[in-house]
């Protein structure tokens, strides 16, 4: 059964035109009041409302009908045909007279009837398809307001991430959960609404006054009547920190083996050179951009493949350590020995990832 609120002045005489309602096989059940209820209003399929108190009530039913976020249709209910030039209150969707045969109002009524029903249940699709999407997504999600900064909407997933519930992370300043300054929000709010840049690395508070590293992906959207920003958030903390950890890993061993005195080269598992030590450059009196990322071979041996017992090689195959001897006779006819030593580094799934070969000349 359909609900209808009847919004009519106490003194009206309004009892033929419910009387009718009530009596025809429309199937509405009716409340009359003299000032809207929200609360009726929110659960009514339907408003009637006199033209006496009309602009009166319609602030209080246009916040009931942006609230609903249904097709709620309103009825102006009027003694005569108002003139052509009086203005409608905005609230209102059309006039029904009281002057009209039955048959037409029980037309007209089923016409919005129909067009309730359809309308509502392209908004249950609708909404079943945001549940779906955002509501129950797994990614942590949030819908922001471009003019305020205000979230609108957050998923369940984003309300378990920032430590807050629901309710009070709707209504919160996007501000209140990041490290950065008015200006800074609202600058990359800009270049989302302008498709400058869409992905942004943050620190976000959570409610326990803890901090996290963020990845923030951000789109455009229009939903339920307004331009928002979507973000989908993804926590990076622990990324970051084994980043940093890389890094600084990274500085401390090519620290160690730019100092090394032995000449030293680090290869792929192409023979690209990725590293060559101090040592070497200056013996050799190259500069390090003329020769990473150009095969070891070709550069030291001006070869076209492989060197012949190539311990780089060996140490790729067997996983272990080379160490070999071996004797050079140098342009001043003088003999030398060198001993050369090849090391694997491994990666983390346990395949030998680069080759250390260093060169120490043991001539006494």
């Amino acid at each position: 059964m359909l609900k209808a609120c009847f919004i009519f002045p106490k003194d009206a005489d309004y009892h033929t035109f419910i009387s009718f309602i009530k009596s025809s096989e429309l199937n509405i059940d009716v409340e009359v009041s003299s000032e809207l209820s929200p609360a009726n209003a929110l659960s009514a399929d339907m408003i009637f409302v006199d033209e006496t108190v009309a602009n009166k009530e319609c602030k209080k039913i246009s916040a009931v009908k942006k609230e609903k976020q249904q097709f709620l249709p309103v009825f102006l209910v009027a003694n005569e045909n108002l003139s052509s030039d009086e203005a409608l209150p905005e609230c209102i969707d059309d006039i029904i007279y009281k002057t009209l045969l039955k048959a037409e109002w029980k037309r007209r009524l089923k016409t919005y009837i129909n067009l309730n029903n359809n309308k509502n249940l392209l908004f249950l699709e609708e909404e079943h398809k945001y549940k779906a999407l955002f509501t129950e997504s797994y990614s942590i999600m949030l819908l922001i307001d471009p003019d305020t900064g205000e979230i609108v909407d957050a998923n369940h997933a984003a309300c378990n991430f920032y430590g807050y519930t629901c309710n009070e992370l709707v209504g919160m300043n996007i501000q209140q959960i990041n490290k950065l300054d008015d200006g800074e929000v609202f600058d990359k709010i800009k270049n989302i609404l302008e498709s400058k840049t869409n992905q942004f690395d943050l620190h976000h508070y959570l409610a326990d006054g803890s901090v996290k590293t963020v990845e923030v992906q951000s789109g455009k959207i229009y939903h339920k009547g307004k331009n928002l920003i979507y973000s989908v958030i993804n926590d990076i903390s622990d990324r970051k920190k084994l980043e940093d950890a890389l890094i600084k890993s990274e500085q401390k061993f090519n620290s160690i083996f730019n100092s090394a005195p032995s000449p030293s080269i680090l290869v792929d598992k192409d023979f690209n050179l990725i590293l060559v030590n101090k040592a070497l450059l200056e013996r050799k009196g190259y500069k390090l951009n003329d020769v990473v990322g150009k095969k070891c071979y070709k550069t030291f041996q001006d070869r076209d493949g492989i060197c012949e017992n190539c311990a780089v090689q060996r140490v790729f195959e067997k996983k272990q350590s080379e160490a070999t001897e071996k004797t050079l006779i140098l342009p001043n006819g003088q003999k030398h020995f060198f001993k050369t030593l090849a090391y694997p580094i491994f990666s983390q799934n346990g395949k030998v990832q680069y080759v250390v070969e260093s060169t120490t000349d043991i001539t006494e």
